[in-house]
């Protein structure tokens, strides 16, 4: 299954993040997911899309029906594996941090400054002040504040700089 969520992302220019965690961490991401589900008598997992999510209650389409449930029978069946599909909109590529040169710095300094987190100078290298920036990010995020632009940081990023079409779990699309 893994392998054919990662092609069909690719297919569509997306990414897909395999993610072990909870429902706080898919809050944080704000992006629809494919859930991993483990239902009693089935003879392996199952899988659902989860498209909406608040504290009370998750939608998950399955088999093309939509259904809302409380987040505590979610909790029941699934035990944080999921796939994100998501859009590195600015090319950032791969994971980076202090020491980074480039373009792709530039834009990270960018998106950086568009959240209210920076205000040093586009220069396209990862120093101090990128590092700083980046650190407050994450902490603001209850990200891992390890200044590093993984995955994660990323896709919450491009949430935070806003301006990028994206569907949320929140509802609707931003």
């Amino acid at each position: 299954m893994s392998d054919d969520v990662e092609r069909i992302g690719w297919r569509r220019g997306l990414e897909d993040l395999r993610l072990t965690g909870n429902r706080s961490t898919l809050a944080v991401l704000d992006l629809p997911a494919l859930l991993e589900l483990r239902v009693p008598h089935a003879s392996g997992p199952c899988y659902a899309a989860l498209t909406a999510l608040d504290e009370r209650r998750a939608t998950l389409d399955i088999g093309g029906t939509p259904t809302t449930i409380d987040t505590g029978l979610l909790d029941l069946f699934w035990f944080g594996q999921a796939h994100v599909l998501w859009r590195d909109f600015e090319g950032l590529g791969m994971t980076f941090g202090l020491g980074a040169r480039g373009a792709h710095v530039t834009r990270l300094q960018g998106l950086l400054r568009r959240t209210g987190l920076y205000g040093g100078e586009s220069t396209g290298e990862f120093d101090p002040t990128t590092v700083a920036a980046v650190i407050d990010f994450q902490r603001s995020r209850l990200l891992i504040p390890d200044a590093r632009v993984g995955r994660l940081t990323r896709i919450v990023l491009y949430a935070a700089a806003g301006g990028y079409p994206r569907p949320r779990l929140a509802g609707g699309t931003s």
